[in-house]
């Protein structure tokens, strides 16, 4: 009996570890989603739709695998690319916000702040050489 129940624990395990890998490809496509459309109005409902599950599956799903919300995924992924145009673009910061899909200026500053612990103005003049040039970006 002994071996038979560390047998299914064994089964039991490799299928919890199976269900995550499983989990991690189903989220694969919407994280290819956000980053490709994350200067456009983006909701669950659309990732959703391009997923073909529902949207509180995705919601859930997203954040066991993730570990944030999709929100702050979404969030985190605008920032990152107000970021790359502050540094790699001579855009003003109402441009930036508008470029990354927010139509309030002062909810782009209150996020871009929020995660980076300056304004977009103080990041763009903290990261750009002294010199005032446009830094290029880095290709990966």
């Amino acid at each position: 009996l002994a071996l038979v129940n560390r047998e299914r624990g064994a089964g039991g395990r490799a299928g919890a570890v199976r269900a995550a890998a499983d989990r991690r490809e189903q989220i694969r496509p919407v994280l290819a989603y956000v980053d490709g459309h994350c200067r456009e109005s983006i909701t669950l409902d659309d990732v959703a739709e391009v997923v073909h599950v529902s949207p509180s599956r995705v919601r859930h799903v997203f954040k066991d695998v993730t570990g944030v919300s999709f929100k702050e995924y979404v969030t985190q992924v605008r920032v990152a690319e107000a970021k790359r145009l502050l540094l790699g673009t001579d855009l003003s910061v109402a441009e930036i916000a508008r470029a990354v899909s927010y139509t309030n200026l002062h909810q782009f500053y209150k996020v871009f702040y929020r995660s980076c612990a300056m304004s977009p103005g103080e990041y763009r003049r903290y990261y750009t050489p002294a010199g005032g040039e446009v830094a290029q970006q880095p290709r990966a």
